[in-house]
């Protein structure tokens, strides 16, 4: 009878603990609840965390190698070949221009008006030459015997080395204005340099004239002697101030640091007036400007 006893108290237990035990989770549930929406700090469940999570593994034949491998090689652990390679690369380093690009070509007409370094007007080159003997070119006081030309010139630059042709002058075969060396020069007889009384003379020059930054030709024809080294190509034209710089080029290639000066109608060369005036003759003016006067 004990033991009857006993086993239904113990049934009656287990049948009232899991209602006891639901009715308090429910409590708590509730009361949580309540809390957290009454709580102005409610936040929502944190994201779960899948810092601990790896990839898995690849296969032993699937792993990644930073060996480089032959065609050969990929095609035996079966994969693809290497990309090709690029003969040349679509990319290319090109160095910058030391210089600017040519642009279009221009060309301005007019006459040269012949200045003192003050912009005094000293008259203009001459369209006729000095004498029919020397067929060389000096100055003139008439707008009307002034020689007209042609200077053309890359139009992207301020200043430029330009050609100088002619218009109007004596004759159509000697179209372009340059320099030859004076036959009263002296070895080296091409060169204008200090201590020497070497100078230029202005003249026509044929076709097709002389090469930039050479020291000249002497089978190029010239209105002043024949077998002569003659330049064509010695003017820089600065476009602000419209004004033609020449520059003779001695034998070794480098520009002479000469000035251009009168002599009565004539018009001379040299880089060392004080020789030249005492092997010669005084000059009238200068150092000359040259200076493009549009018509």
């Amino acid at each position: 009878m004990l033991l009857r006893a006993l086993f239904s108290s113990a049934v009656v237990l287990v049948s009232i603990i899991p209602s006891l035990a639901a009715t308090q989770l429910n409590r708590i549930d509730t009361s949580n609840s309540l809390d957290r929406l009454a709580s102005p700090n409610h936040l929502p469940p944190a994201a779960t965390d899948f810092s601990g999570l790896e990839c898995p593994e690849p296969r032993g034949d699937e792993r990644p190698s930073a060996r480089w491998m032959s065609n050969a090689e990929r095609f035996a652990k079966g994969f693809p070949p290497n990309p090709p390679k690029r003969r040349h690369p679509s990319r290319r380093h090109v160095a910058a221009r030391t210089t600017p690009s040519p642009g279009p070509t221009t060309s301005t007409t007019g006459r040269i008006k012949v200045t003192d370094a003050n912009g005094a007007n000293l008259g203009y080159i001459n369209k006729a030459y000095v004498s029919s003997g020397t067929k060389r070119f000096g100055i003139t006081q008439s707008t009307s015997d002034a020689l007209l030309i042609a200077v053309t010139y890359d139009s992207f630059l301020a200043t430029v080395l330009a050609e100088v042709k002619m218009l109007n002058g004596p004759a159509s075969t000697l179209p372009y204005l340059g320099f030859i060396p004076g036959p009263a020069n002296t070895a080296p007889e091409r060169d204008l340099v200090s201590g020497s009384h070497n100078y230029v003379f202005i003249v026509g020059i044929a076709e097709p004239g002389t090469l930039r930054g050479s020291s000249g030709s002497n089978t190029v024809a010239n209105s002043y002697s024949t077998g002569v080294y003659a330049q064509s190509n010695v003017w820089t034209y600065n476009v602000a101030e419209k004004r033609l710089v020449p520059a003779w080029i001695n034998s070794n290639l480098e520009p002479a640091a000469a000035e251009t000066y009168t002599m009565g109608t004539s018009l001379i060369g040299t880089a060392d007036l004080q020789k030249f005036e005492g092997s010669f003759s005084k000059v009238s003016a200068g150092p000359v400007r040259f200076i493009l006067e549009a018509v």
